[in-house]
Order: C-alpha cells, then structure tokens, then sequence
C-alpha cells in the first residue's frame, strides 16, 4: 500500500521539477534566441564595411577593362589612358594608375573627371593635401551636378579624416519574419525521463518582429605618424515580436579599446558591458575584454587571431526562472584567413573554440565552430554577402529530467544578404542603404527536444553618417 504514494510523489516531483526546468515553449532555446542581437550586430558591422569598400571602388566601374598593351598601341589616346587608369584602380594598383593620370595631365590639364580621379587615388594614398589643392581647384570649374556632388563628398570626407576626433553614427529599422519563431522541435516531440511526448501546446509558430538598432562610435588620433588610435562606442537592439511578446528583446552595451598600428600588423584590445532585457525585464548583464590582431601578408591576403574572456550574470524572471543557472564566465579564441580573388570577390574562412562554464554543469559546453563567407561586389555600390556557419556543442552533464544522454549539438546556419545605397535612385539619400536577407538555421541535436530547424527573413534600412 505504500508503494503507491511512494511511486506519486517522485512522479509529481519529477513532473513539478521539469516545469521549472522548462520555460514557455517560445524561450525553450533561450542562448539562441538571446544572441541573436550578437548575431545582428556583427552582420551590421559586415555590412558598413562593405559599404565602405564599395564607395572606395566606385571609381573603377566605368568601362571595361583595358591593358597595357592596347595603351602602348596608342599612347596619345586621352581616353584610352583613363580607362587603363581605371582598370588599374579596380586592381588595386593604386600608384600605377597615378603614374597613368600624371601622364594624362601634363598634356592636358583641363579635364575635371581626370583631376576628380587623380585626387581620390591621392586620397586613397593618403596624400591628403595634394588631394584636398586638387579638389579645390576643380570646384571652380564647370562640372555636372553629379559631378560636383562627388567631389564635395570627397572633401567632406578629407577634413574629417584630417581631424583627430571623429565621430560617426548609424541608425536603422526593419522588419524580421521567423517561420519558427519558438523553435518547436521538428519531430513534434519533447523528451522527459528519456520519453518522447507528443506536443500539444508549443509547436511551430511563425512570427514578425520590428527590428530598431542605433550605434554611436568615436575614435581619436594619438598623433603618431603610425596612426594609433582610441575609440569607444555605445550601442542599443530592439526587437519587439507581434505575438511573442515573451521573446521582446532590448540590448544596450558600450566599449572602449585602442588599435595599434605597425608594420608587424595591427593589434586591437578592447573591453565592452552588455545589458540584455528579455520581455521587459532585466535578464542578463555581462562584460568581456578581448583583443584581436590583423596582419596584411599582400594586398589580397591577411589574416587574424582574436581571444576573449568575459562573465555573464543572468537573472530569474517570470519568463525564464532558471536564468542564473547560466551565468558563469565565458572564454573564446579564433583565427581566420581573407583573400581577395579579385577586386570584387573575397572569401574569408574563420575557426573558433569557446568555453561557457555555467552554475551548472548541464548548461556548460566546448564549441567548435567554423564559418566561411564570401563578399561580392556588383557595382554601383550593390553588393552580396554570403556566409556559411558549422558549429558542435558538447555539454558537460546530462539534464537528467530529460533524458540520461549529456547533450551534443551540430548547428548549420546559412545566410545571404542582398545591399543597395539608396544614393542610386536619388542622389541626396547618400548614407542610406537597403538590406534584404535570407537565413536558413538547422539543429541537429540528440536530445530531440533541441532539434529544430527555422527559416528567417529581413529587411533593414540603416543611415550613417560622420562629423
């Protein structure tokens, strides 16, 4: 007769003790869901560089490409030296394509798109002050609008790289569709006590979010002729879901570093805070110092080796009771390799090992991950990026409520985003650029109650501009 009661009370217990361990459905892969504006954040940081690279090279998208032998052929042809000279920037032959221009101008020195060319590639070669003399001149002399806006954009741009202190801010807003927005499992089953049960409640939900990002950055010149540097920045992630309000994310964080500047490479130590709001309610507060260190091998190959450690303290909520079993310290390191296949192509390849030692054993891991993207200039200032990423978890301990086995992970995560600057349909919306973007994510784990697989879709407008 006592058998019975016996056998009740571990079956409550244990029924009791796998609802606190189990959040809401939607918040059931909480890091995932979290780490998203992380995600974010770097995709954007992807994207202005892009953007940057693309305005450096619009100066070689017109006409096809000529060779020295065609110039050698007819060496007088005015035209014919520009187009070479243009070809050679597109290659990246920056001083050869000045030396071409230097030519042109000594025969002739009354032509404003061959004055306007010399005066980027002194730019770019940062002769500042033979390009700003150049510039100056041109704006005297008659030109055509488009023209004269390029050439003011480019002096804008000298004087503020002439001043120490810069400061540069970005804004954006944009929508995100999740076609499985709660990460429901795909076999429609969550384990308990090594289990299967069928799912009633929380399976797969899609769901729009508005998307709000705003970033401040400044950065000052120390004076030394290697051109080392301080900076800091403070940044703010908002996302508010249409149904899922549990899923409402807010992230505020801030950071601080210098970058050294040498032969050797370039060396960037830094330190940043976070401050993560999950349904309107602290959830996370962490800091990370980190440092990374880039060196150029030719002008089309570089690599880096970057390392971090940080802490990351969780609070309980309503929506996530278990949160400071999370919290612990979190340790990274990663190299890469970039190539440039040709001036509108580069491929990037980029391995990383991390470390999260939580509370408790069965939310600690070692991942292994490795990403390869892959940048496409298509001129005009479009451009499209594309990335694949391959990672494997494996968890110290099992989660015995849910099944005896320690959990192991193998994630896929696959992304194309397509830019344009609005510049190309109307001149004044210089600084202002569209993206649209694909991702495709997969979980393959063996606890089916975190194998699932997702579709996303964004879009974003996004406005930078520098003082």
């Amino acid at each position: 007769m006592t058998k019975a009661p016996l056998f009740l009370i571990a079956f409550l217990s244990s029924s009791a003790l796998w609802a606190q361990q189990n959040p809401p459905p939607e918040v059931r892969d909480i890091q995932q869901q979290v780490a998203e504006p992380e995600r974010r954040k770097e995709a954007q940081a992807e994207i202005d560089k892009t953007v940057d690279e693309t305005r450096r090279r619009e100066a070689a998208q017109a006409g096809p490409e000529v060779t020295y032998e065609q110039v050698m052929a007819d060496p007088d042809n005015i035209e014919l030296n520009y187009r070479y000279a243009l070809s050679r920037v597109g290659r990246g032959d920056l001083r050869a394509a000045a030396s071409t221009l230097e030519r042109i101008l000594m025969v002739k020195k009354d032509l404003p798109k061959v004055k306007l060319l010399y005066a980027v590639i002194l730019y770019r070669l940062d002769n500042l002050e033979e390009s700003e003399r150049l510039l100056a001149e041109l704006k005297k002399e008659e030109m055509p609008a488009s023209l004269r806006a390029e050439l003011n954009d480019y002096i804008s741009q000298i004087r503020s790289r002439r001043r120490r202190a810069r400061l540069s801010f970005l804004v954006g807003s944009g929508l995100d569709y999740d076609e499985n927005r709660n990460a429901a499992p795909a076999t429609g089953r969550r384990l308990f006590l090594d289990t299967p049960i069928a799912l009633f409640t929380g399976t797969r939900q899609s769901d729009i979010a508005a998307v709000m990002m705003a970033n401040i950055d400044a950065d000052y010149d120390l004076g030394f002729q290697a051109g080392h540097k301080v900076f800091a920045g403070l940044s703010y992630y908002r996302s508010e879901q249409a149904d899922m309000s549990n899923l409402n994310l807010q992230v505020y964080g801030a950071d601080v570093g210098f970058k050294l500047k040498g032969r050797w490479g370039e060396l960037t130590p830094s330190f940043g805070v976070t401050h993560l709001l999950l349904a309107q309610t602290t959830y996370m507060r962490g800091h990370e110092a980190k440092a990374r260190f880039e060196r150029k091998f030719s002008k089309t190959v570089s690599s880096y080796f970057d390392m971090g450690y940080g802490h990351q303290e969780y609070n309980r909520t309503q929506v996530v009771p278990t949160g400071p079993q999370r919290s612990g310290d979190k340790f990274n390191i990663g190299a890469g390799l970039n190539v440039g296949l040709s001036p509108a192509h580069r491929l990037s390849l980029g391995f990383d090992h991390s470390r999260s030692a939580t509370q408790v054993p069965f939310n600690s891991f070692n991942r292994e991950a490795m990403t390869l993207s892959h940048t496409w200039l298509l001129g005009k200032g479009m451009f499209m990026l594309g990335s694949a990423a391959w990672s494997f978890d494996f968890y110290d301990r099992a989660e015995v409520i849910l099944s005896r086995n320690a959990r192991r992970d193998e994630t896929i995560r696959g992304r194309a985003t397509f830019g344009l600057p609005m510049s190309l349909f109307w001149k004044p919306m210089s600084g202002f650029t569209w993206t649209a973007s694909y991702e495709y994510f997969r979980s393959l784990a063996n606890i089916e109650s975190y194998g699932y697989t997702n579709n996303k879709i964004s879009t974003m407008f996004t406005y930078k501009w520098a003082l």
